[in-house]
């Protein structure tokens, strides 16, 4: 009878622990979205639309369309921009872009919202 309760006091650890990893997934999910927002709304406010060439693409569709590009800004500086949501869908290497960047922080940049 020991060995019957040693088992049922072991029975909610694996329920805890995917409770727990379902917590912190849905944390760093939230997480995501709201550093997304601030972006988004730190570019509406202050945000610059320049024109830039796609340098490189980094990653690509099912359909091999590009949807993340690396761009060399006007003045030389790269910037990662994602295209995933955007009408520019497919830009190739030597394309010109448009860009919507932060001028305080060129890390921060999307397509045009448009």
């Amino acid at each position: 009878m020991h060995r019957l309760f040693r088992g049922e006091r072991r029975g909610w650890l694996v329920p805890a622990f995917l409770g727990v990893a379902g917590l912190v997934l849905a944390g760093v999910f939230m997480s995501n979205v709201i550093d997304e927002y601030d972006a988004r709304a730190i570019l509406r406010a202050r945000g610059q639309q320049v024109t830039a060439t796609v340098t490189e693409v980094t990653e690509y569709s099912r359909s091999n369309e590009s949807l993340e590009v690396r761009a060399t800004l006007p003045d030389g500086q790269l910037v990662d921009v994602d295209f995933a949501e955007s009408n520019q869908l497919g830009a190739k290497v030597g394309q010109l872009v448009q860009v919507t960047i932060d001028p305080n922080d060129i890390r921060t940049s999307m397509p045009p919202t448009s």
